[in-house]
Order: C-alpha cells, then sequence, then structure tokens
C-alpha cells in the first residue's frame, strides 16, 4: 500500500513538473516538497536532525542514500531558495515545506528557526522566521513578520556530528512522466496476465 501510495504521489509531482516551469511551485507531501522549477524532491530537514555526521548521511544513516536521497548542492540549495524567495512570508512556505528544526519563545517574538549542512559539508544554510507578538491577547496576535536567511561557510570535520537542531539538505529526481508511464503499462501488463492465468 506504502508503494502504491508513493507511485501516486510521485505520480502528481511528475505531471506537476510535465506542466512545465511557466507557474514553479513547491508541493509538499508531509515529509518531503517537490519543486516543480527542477522537478527534485526535498527531504524536510527535521528528518536528518539528531546529532549525525556528515559521514554518518554517506554511510546510509537512517537508509537516506538506499532511498535515493542525496546531498544537495550548493548551486540546488540556492536555487530553490532564489526561486522561491518571493513567496509570502505571510504563509511560511519556506520554513515549512523545509522542516522546523527548533522553535524559540522570547518574550517579544516567536522564532521558528531550520539549519541545514549542504553538500560536501562545506556550509549550512540557516533560515529563520520570526513573528513578532502580542502576548496579552489569547490566542497571541502577530503583530508583524519577517524571514531571515544566513549562508554560513563554517564546516564541520565529517566525523563530527551536527548539532542536534542542524540536519542536512537531501534530494532526489522525481521520476518523468515518460517513465513513470512505461512503468504504469508495465504494472498493468502484470496484472493483465495474471488475471488471464488466474
Amino acid at each position: 500500500m506504502k508503494t502504491a501510495c508513493r507511485l501516486v504521489l510521485s505520480t502528481i509531482a511528475a505531471v506537476c513538473v510535465s506542466a512545465g516551469n511557466a507557474r514553479a511551485t513547491l508541493v509538499d507531501f508531509t515529509d518531503v516538497t517537490v519543486d516543480t522549477a527542477t522537478g527534485l524532491e526535498w527531504l524536510h530537514l527535521d528528518k536528518t536532525t539528531g546529532g549525525l555526521s556528515y559521514d554518518d548521511i554517506l554511510n546510509n544513516a537512517r537508509g537516506f542514500y538506499a532511498a535515493g536521497w542525496r546531498s544537495a548542492s550548493w548551486d540546488q540549495v540556492n536555487g530553490v531558495l532564489a526561486t522561491y524567495s518571493s513567496l509570502a512570508p505571510a504563509d511560511r512556505s519556506m520554513l515549512g515545506i523545509f522542516g522546523v528544526t527548533r522553535f524559540d519563545d522570547e518574550p517579544c517574538c516567536d522564532h521558528y528557526l531550520t539549519e541545514g549542512y549542504f553538500a560536501e559539508n562545506t556550509g549550512y544554510v540557516f533560515m529563520a522566521w520570526e513573528d513578532q507578538v502580542d502576548r496579552s491577547t489569547d490566542p497571541r496576535t502577530v503583530i508583524s513578520s519577517r524571514i531571515f536567511l544566513t549562508v554560513s561557510s563554517a564546516s564541520l570535520d565529517t566525523s563530527t556530528p551536527a548539532f542536534p537542531i542542524q540536519g542536512y539538505w537531501l534530494v532526489r529526481e522525481v521520476p518523468e512522466p515518460s517513465t513513470l508511464a512505461l512503468m504504469g503499462l508495465g504494472v498493468l501488463a502484470v496484472l493483465r496476465k495474471a488475471r488471464r492465468q488466474g
């Protein structure tokens, strides 16, 4: 059943990609986000936190590499951020789709943060969402919001675990529609043959 659901989700994402880049969008599937501009799936950063090292990721920690995930290059990370930087902050898309790895509750503001290392462990992208809130109301009233983006060239030794709040930007390609169509025809042929024999 999981495989069937995954195939359906990939098909939907591939159809979105095949529709062209005239209206590039980010499509959120709970733990994965598809960028229709590039046809890449992005694993949410909060799925890769917990003090893993870069070597852990390369050595298939949590089965990421076996499932087809690879460390995103700086060009890929920068590309997705540049493409969607004009998203309205009110929808929180940039943070929500990449996974919030930390939440800070301060006297003036609520902060939602996400941090992730990109390929070769050469640096990390730190992204934060700030809501300035009125704490005299229940629920809290948001007065204003803004998003921060910082790129650091700091690197870790590849065997050193990242901080628990830091994850890794992992991507994989969405199957092209033609590939999915061939797979679908193959499944139909197998089912038809099984039905005839049964």
